[in-house]
């Protein structure tokens, strides 16, 4: 039964460092209504005015 508990927990971290690097959020910036992307921004939109900003992100699994 020692073994479960070990076992269990080496598939949970295992869980979880296989889905965090999908999750990574880059850095963007915007000022004035111009949009910086600082990093990887795949299948994200930004909208952006001078008093108004709108961001949208849709995390994908990558195999």
């Amino acid at each position: 039964m020692k073994w479960f508990s070990i076992l269990f927990a080496l598939l949970a971290l295992i869980f979880f460092v296989e889905f965090g690097y999908a999750r990574t959020i880059p850095r963007i910036t915007i000022r004035n209504g111009d949009i910086i992307v600082h990093g990887n921004c795949n299948d994200c939109t930004a909208r952006a005015t001078k008093n108004s900003a709108h961001l949208s992100i849709k995390f994908t699994r990558r195999w």
